[in-house]
């Protein structure tokens, strides 16, 4: 094992890499969390307003790159509060 990172909280969501050594996730409070994939150094995150138990996924448009992640209530097996939301950040 190369590093290991602490959330407060249990993590259920995915992680998505990306070619610029930056990985993206998300914990139950809610934090979206973007770490340097070579050190684990977390860069600032932002909190989505609902816990953070799927996937974070990424894409291009118009030329510029798109981070979107799911919070809140999915209706899915693991009860979470909250609304269900999509949160999309600007790169």
């Amino acid at each position: 094992m190369k590093w290991r990172f602490k959330s407060p909280t249990p993590m259920y969501a995915a992680v998505t890499p990306t070619a610029g050594d930056v990985l993206f996730t998300g914990d139950l409070k809610g934090d979206f969390v973007v770490l340097r994939a070579a050190t684990a150094r977390c860069y600032t995150g932002s909190t989505t307003g609902g816990p953070i138990a799927g996937g974070v996924i990424t894409y291009e448009q118009g030329g510029r790159q798109y981070v979107a992640v799911a919070s809140g209530n999915s209706g899915g097996s693991i009860p979470l509060p909250g609304s269900a939301t999509v949160v999309i950040f600007a790169l």
